[in-house]
């Protein structure tokens, strides 16, 4: 990173996840189609291809802050700490993990963070 302070944070490169409309569970609709999706499978491979993408040193990150819409089941379980975690994930376990949880704003927050 070269002259950077060690408490500066930098946006490398982005990428989202694929989503869909989020259905009642009594409304008589069927699912969203990512709804039987673990959320984790979709985000190890975007962390991984970021890695790639970007040549980042994993060394020089503190923290991965996920931003995630709406919290539950499988997600409420602190999403961004269970990636870092994930035996596919291609980042080391003593990195940070944190979840943000502000509804459409959560990753705008998650960035201002």
């Amino acid at each position: 990173m070269g002259n950077q302070n060690a408490n500066t944070a930098v946006i490398l490169d982005y990428l989202r996840t694929p989503f869909t409309k989020a259905v009642a569970p009594n409304s008589g609709k069927p699912p969203g189609r990512l709804a039987d999706v673990d959320p984790l499978d979709l985000q190890v491979p975007l962390v991984n291809a970021l890695l790639e993408r970007t040549g980042v040193n994993v060394g020089d990150i503190a923290e991965v802050i996920t931003g995630n819409v709406h919290q539950e089941d499988k997600q409420g379980l602190n999403i961004g700490r269970l990636l870092v975690m994930h035996q596919d994930c291609n980042l080391p376990d003593d990195i940070g993990g944190s979840t943000v949880d502000r509804f459409c704003a959560s990753g705008i927050q998650a960035i201002g963070i």
